[in-house]
């Protein structure tokens, strides 16, 4: 069987899933452990790998069987996986300034993931939930948590945007100017 899985990491959990080729979630409900991301990088990159090996167990796949990983987390990062080097709520252990990791969790797994912030990624859950996985519509969704992200869907495709930053509804800054 080949399976991908996704991983949701927040500053208070990660949340772990595992999907089948045919599009059926293999986990009912949550598979949720607290986070260690304040712990940095070679820690929480641990759990991860721990936790997935826990989500596999759960839903009878093999580690091995699963082919690819999609991760999540908040922000500010960029569309890439690469975390702001100015610090995040979630990530204030030092070594996470400027750290890449797409890149740190793909190599510690040995397998392909893929990175969006987590308004986007709640944003195409429900499209996907909503659409299906071929849906080509369009939709907008605004996720309330510790912030106020949100997730824009194009012709059923997330729009990242250049920095990492499109559809972030509520992470916007604003230029102000005085009008004398």
């Amino acid at each position: 069987m080949r399976v991908v899985a996704g991983v949701d990491l927040g500053g208070n959990a990660v949340n772990y899933t595992l999907m089948n080729r045919e599009g059926q979630f293999l986990i009912e409900g949550l598979c949720e452990h607290p986070s260690l991301a304040k712990q940095g990088p070679e820690i929480c990159l641990r759990q991860i790998e721990d936790g997935l090996k826990i989500a596999a167990e759960k839903s009878d796949v093999l580690f091995s069987e699963i082919v690819a990983v999609g991760l999540d987390t908040p922000g500010p990062a960029s569309a890439a996986g690469l975390l702001s080097a100015k610090g995040s709520t979630n990530f204030v252990h030092l070594k996470w300034a400027g750290f890449d990791i797409r890149e740190g969790l793909a190599q510690r797994l040995g397998k392909p993931v893929s990175y969006l912030n987590d308004g986007n990624a709640g944003a195409l859950w429900g499209h996907f939930t909503i659409f299906g996985a071929t849906g080509k519509e369009t939709s907008i969704s605004v996720v309330i948590g510790t912030g106020l992200g949100g997730g824009v869907i194009l012709d059923g495709n997330v729009v990242k945007g250049r920095k990492g930053f499109g559809g972030e509804l509520g992470h916007v800054l604003i230029p102000y100017q005085r009008i004398v």
